[in-house]
This record gives C-alpha cells, structure tokens and sequence, in this order.
C-alpha cells in the first residue's frame, strides 16, 4: 500500500518484498517495512503519523466497507477524515500506459461438474435470505469466486484463477449479472440464456453501471423500509453507492452488512464436487 502526502511518498510492504522494494523503488520513496519493530501499518500510519484535521483521499474500490469503518473511527479522534474520491489518481497519472483489464471470454461449468444448476443455487440463496433476513430484499455479491459458483460460469481474468470481473445482485424477483459484454458469447442475452444455461429471470447488465444501479436499487427500497444485504468482504464503493442512493452519509438502516450466505453455501460440497476432487487429486499425484 502507498501513501502520498503533500511532501513524502511512502511505500507499506511485508518481508517478501523488501529486497524488491528497496531495489526497484527511486529516492522519492520511503520504504516501510511492516512487520519491524517500530514500523506501522498503513492503517495505523494514518492516525499516529498524520496531522490533525486531514482529509485523506483513498479509492473505495479497493478497500473493504469493514476495513475503512475501523480506519475512520480512529481517525475521528483527530478530526480527520477518510474520503472516497471517484477516480483513482495514480490512474489519471498512469493514463493511456495503464495496461488494459483483461476481458477473456466466459463460460458456461456444466451441471455434470458443478453438481447443482445456477437456478438451483439462487433458489436456495433466495430461501435463506427469506428466513434469515426478513427484511432483506437484496442481496450484492461481489466476491469473483462466489460470483462464478452462483451462476455456474468461469473465467481467467486472473492467472491460475478461474474466475472473471463481475458483480451481481440477487432480489426475491430477479438476478442481474455485471459482466463486460466482450466476455460474453453473444450479445442476445436470449441466446446467451440458452448457450451458458443461466435461470431465465437473469438479467445482464453492462458491468460499470453496477454503481448507479445500485444507487436507484437503495433509493427504491428506502421507501419500503426493506434492506439490502452486503457481504463483510463488500468494497466500501459498494457500501458509498448504496448510502448514495438512500440519501444518508452513514448507515441509516437500509444496508445491512452479514457473512455472505452465498460463502456457506459454496462451502458445502454436493457429491459431484467431492468426487471432483477425488478426480483432481489422482491426476495431481500422477503429475507429481
């Protein structure tokens, strides 16, 4: 993690970068190298080391809803605050050098692998969503892997990963999938319903307007007093979108932060899976 004040660059890393750090890294940078005695975190560096009454820039894309909570509690106690700024600066900075996103093609993990149906599998997320959160309407999933098991798709837009950039949200009516239409096999989303055998309530929706839509989602169940549920793995982008849209600095009632239900879900093998891990290992030891 950097952090860039007016006047000082410094540069937060565990032991297994400290050779490549120090190696790489020019004299604008000061190395901090966590884990040493004396050494803060970045967390802690911004509470202990900065002045009074600073406002502290931080893309909320890349911090988790929990973790900025914390951070902004101890900042509280020097009248500093932790804001949201709506585009990343070293992307400004990087600009058109910035290598692109990968955008690899999706697709579809049949049921004789997968063992269950993505119908199947938001059927049940639906029915405990129900039951345990009665006044729960929707349900934002944005962890990749949960986002691939649910909807019985994969990807490779991470090395040795088989997952893809995508968001979805789950609501007692329907299912929309965040997803960058180049990924995909057809551009007819009924074609595209059929190909990958996604449940028919599906909706795919471009995945940048995941924000917005999130904002008219919050701004539509206020009214209802009805909830809407975000995973403790949750950005606090998705979090500022949701209170965005209701109209509120801070949670008023209308976000509800929980364990995924989609986690505990995924971690119950059905008997497909296990033996597809009997599968997998056999041909592991074989390689080995």
């Amino acid at each position: 993690c950097a952090v860039i004040t007016k006047n000082d660059a410094y540069m937060f890393t565990d032991g297994r970068y400290f050779l490549q750090a120090a190696e790489q890294m020019d004299s604008n940078w000061t190395l901090m190298k966590q884990g040493l005695p004396d050494v803060p975190t970045w967390q802690d560096f911004l509470h202990k080391n900065l002045p009074n009454n600073s406002r502290i820039g931080i893309d909320p894309q890349l911090i988790l809803a929990a973790d900025a909570k914390t951070i902004k509690e101890q900042l509280g106690s020097k009248s500093s605050q932790l804001v949201s700024i709506p585009t990343n600066l070293v992307d400004l900075v990087w600009a058109s050098k910035r290598p692109s996103r990968p955008e690899n093609s999706v697709f579809h993990l049949p049921v004789e692998y997968a063992g269950r149906s993505s119908e199947d599998k938001i059927a049940g997320i639906r029915k405990e969503i129900k039951e345990k959160y009665k006044e729960a309407e929707a349900l934002v999933v944005n962890m990749l892997d949960e986002v691939a098991w649910l909807f019985n798709l994969r990807g490779s837009d991470i090395a040795y990963n088989p997952v893809f950039f995508a968001y979805a949200v789950i609501t007692h009516a329907k299912s929309t999938l965040y997803i960058r239409p180049s990924q995909l096999s057809s551009s007819n989303v009924e074609e595209l319903l059929k190909t990958s055998h996604l449940p028919p309530d599906v909706e795919i929706r471009p995945y940048d307007s995941i924000f917005e839509d999130l904002k008219k989602l919050s701004a539509e169940l206020k009214p209802q007093g009805k909830k809407i549920l975000i995973s403790n793995k949750a950005s606090l982008a998705v979090e500022d979108a949701l209170l965005s849209g209701a109209g509120q600095e801070k949670d008023g009632g209308v976000v509800q932060v929980v364990r995924s239900p989609v986690t505990d879900a995924k971690a119950i093998k059905n008997e497909v899976e296990v033996e597809g891990f009997r599968q997998c290992h056999l041909r592991d030891g074989a390689a080995l």
